[in-house]
């Protein structure tokens, strides 16, 4: 819908995700939102984007959500998150309940790695981790949707390096996962990629950039 500030991110029959095209390492995030369903505030970013399929209705695979950090805000909770390089290594940091949902929320991260979470202005979380360059971003999951009327950075900026799946690859190019064998394999990058059943076959990221 139609807003005059802010932005809207909503995901329907699966997750949405964007980020923003710069990376942070030291940095603070503050962020006034309204949500329903569930949504996620992500940091140090370095997760390959794509598709879980490559055609329409697709969703975000799940890769898509790993080597990052993370707050999670339900209805009637929030939890801080660390996601490591496969989907299944997550891992939870703090999490607590409120009685309404926070409005406005911050995310600090200092030069020596000290963290601090604040919701409605209020420290529910502070401790320390490894300082990790990456990208900052939304996530609505599955069923829910995020307003943001305020989204503000500050720190020192770096130029962001995307990395994308195979699977954006192809959709890029029109291919059919029928003609291609998806193989785990460590001479990926991510541990994944599709090898075409024959000779010939085509792939194709589209970006905009250098690369």
């Amino acid at each position: 819908p139609w807003t005059t500030r802010g932005f809207r991110l909503s995901g329907h029959e699966g997750p949405s995700l964007s980020v923003l095209r710069r990376n942070w390492e030291a940095f603070r995030l503050e962020t006034e939102l309204e949500f329903s369903g569930a949504a996620n505030v992500l940091w140090a970013h370095k997760s390959p984007l794509g598709p879980d399929v490559p055609k329409s209705n697709a969703t975000l695979h799940e890769r898509c959500v790993t080597r990052c950090r993370g707050l999670r805000l339900t209805r009637k909770t929030w939890e801080v998150f660390e996601v490591g390089d496969q989907p299944g290594e997550r891992e939870s940091l703090a999490r607590g309940r409120y009685s309404q949902p926070p409005r406005r929320l911050a995310v600090e991260c200092a030069k020596d790695g000290q963290h601090r979470v604040l919701l409605n202005g209020r420290v529910v979380w502070q401790g320390a981790l490894p300082v990790v360059r990456g990208a900052i971003g939304i996530l609505a999951e599955k069923h829910s949707g995020v307003a943001v009327r305020r989204f503000r950075v500050a720190g020192q900026q770096h130029a962001a390096a995307l990395a994308f799946l195979y699977t954006e690859a192809l959709v890029g190019a029109g291919q059919d996962l029928e003609h291609w064998d998806e193989v785990d394999s460590p001479l990926f990058r991510f541990g994944q990629g599709a090898v075409h059943k024959t000779t010939g076959g085509r792939a194709k990221w589209n970006f905009r950039g250098t690369g």
